[in-house]
């Protein structure tokens, strides 16, 4: 299992990757200042990569880079500076990745798996069921035989395997109504299987290309005038969203279930 070390002083963000790196089976150790950072480099006699933010309390990323390297640690930034300066700093100092905030989890784990893969910190044999997956040769094998994958395929393959027991499920529309989102809840947990668990379920409305507007408009007749007019209601409010209050509450709902996925 790969240790990575995650150097963040934001505790909600640093408890955020430990967090969704240990659901998709990696090891974590935090650190949430400079000076612990150094400590815990003391503590621990492997580390795979480490993730650091620059603007860091007592020691900054930059000035950590050169201990990090001392010991071999490969290392991706993590920073909100996004400033071509500070890119370019980063990458000639050493860092094999240099990551602006916000990011999203599944990016970073991709990122991560690459520089793993190059740096030799990755686990090369991965299983699943019968399914043996060999990431230095990029062969896959099912009872010994090996199966003929497109690299897509494998990508993909690796990724699944990587994060067994997650199901993931999207869906459309425009019902804003509580019985609309219960139906599509008891729609996604039919689909959730014995191996994985069900976490939940979030539906926020989103704009829809104009084009269906005028369908609705289209299809109006003397007789269900009423009904065409609620669909265009429904639309219109529709596209005023996602709003802040939207993403706001995706976000809490988003770390509600990596928190659940984690017990």
């Amino acid at each position: 299992m790969s240790r990575i070390f995650v150097i963040e002083d934001e505790e909600a963000i640093n408890k955020l990757i430990c967090t969704s790196l240990t659901v998709a089976g990696y090891e974590t150790v935090p650190a949430y200042d400079g000076n612990e950072a150094l400590a815990k480099l003391r503590d621990f006699e492997r580390f795979d990569l480490a993730l650091v933010d620059i603007m860091l309390p007592e020691v900054d990323g930059f000035a950590l880079l050169p201990h990090l390297r001392e010991r071999g640690i490969p290392v991706i930034y993590l920073t909100a500076k996004n400033d071509i300066e500070s890119k370019v700093q980063g990458l000639k100092s050493g860092a094999e990745d240099y990551i602006v905030k916000p990011f999203e989890i599944l990016e970073l784990i991709v990122r991560m798996d690459k520089v793993l893969e190059r740096t030799g910190g990755a686990s090369k044999l991965l299983r699943a069921g019968d399914i043996e997956l060999r990431t230095d040769e990029r062969a896959v094998y099912r009872n010994g035989e090996a199966l003929p994958l497109k690299p897509l395929e494998f990508e993909l393959l690796t990724l699944f395997i990587k994060n067994k027991n997650i199901a993931l499920f999207g869906t459309c529309g425009m019902g804003n109504s509580p019985e609309y989102y219960r139906l599509i809840e008891k729609n996604v947990s039919a689909w959730v299987n014995g191996s994985c668990r069900y976490l939940g379920c979030y539906l926020c409305q989103g704009k829809m290309p104009m084009q269906v507007r005028q369908k609705y408009e289209n299809m109006r007749t003397e007789e269900n005038s009423a009904q065409v007019d609620g669909f265009i209601r429904n639309f219109d409010q529709a596209m005023t969203h996602p709003d802040r209050e939207d993403l706001k509450k995706a976000q809490e709902f988003a770390l509600a279930c990596v928190s659940r996925a984690s017990e």
